[in-house]
């Protein structure tokens, strides 16, 4: 007996969630920013978005591809479990360290327990909105900043705040001599 091919998919929005695990700088300036060089966790928030439940399935590959073109493979083999629609289901946390500054590509390619194609949504940064992005493979991008520009922008901050008390003393010292 043949398989009944269907031309529907399950279609699956795919959230990137990467935090910096970053311990090197104050607490309260404590980094969101992915830095290079630096550990960070990543998990993938999966919605079904589609009109039928997802029967669940398994993440088969994740890889990281930098503006470079370099591409580095993860060892993440995480199984999703079975989606009603409009749930979603968070994957467990993977470590990383990004060795490239600049906008750095995750990809990563699921299949289902039914074999049917999955349809891959993301979320656009800009207007909220959910766009189709391919068949084949979810790609997303993030943004990873250097070492250098997390310390020009503490050393951005230092000297806006010591400006403003600088010039409130000013002002105090400025009323103090005009009475």
């Amino acid at each position: 007996m043949s398989k009944k091919l269907t031309f529907e998919s399950h279609e699956l929005l795919i959230i990137p969630k990467v935090v910096s695990k970053s311990k090197k700088y104050f607490k309260i300036f404590r980094p969101k920013e992915i830095i290079a060089l630096e550990p960070c966790d990543f998990s993938f928030k999966i919605k079904n978005i589609g009109k039928k439940d997802f029967p669940g399935g398994r993440i088969l590959k994740v890889h990281i591809r930098y503006h470079t073109g370099e591409k580095t493979s993860l060892n993440y083999h995480r199984n999703i479990p079975k989606i009603p629609v409009g749930n979603s289901y968070t994957t467990l946390k993977g470590e990383k360290v990004i060795i490239n500054t600049g906008t750095v590509w995750f990809l990563a390619v699921m299949n289902s327990k039914d074999g049917e194609k999955i349809s891959y949504y993301q979320k656009d940064k800009a207007t909220g909105k959910n766009n189709y992005i391919d068949d084949k493979v979810w790609a997303d991008f993030i943004y990873v900043y250097s070492k250098q520009e997390i310390l020009q922008r503490y050393t951005n901050y230092i000297l806006i705040v010591l400006t403003f008390i600088t010039t409130l003393l000013f002002i105090v010292n400025l009323i103090l001599l005009l009475r």
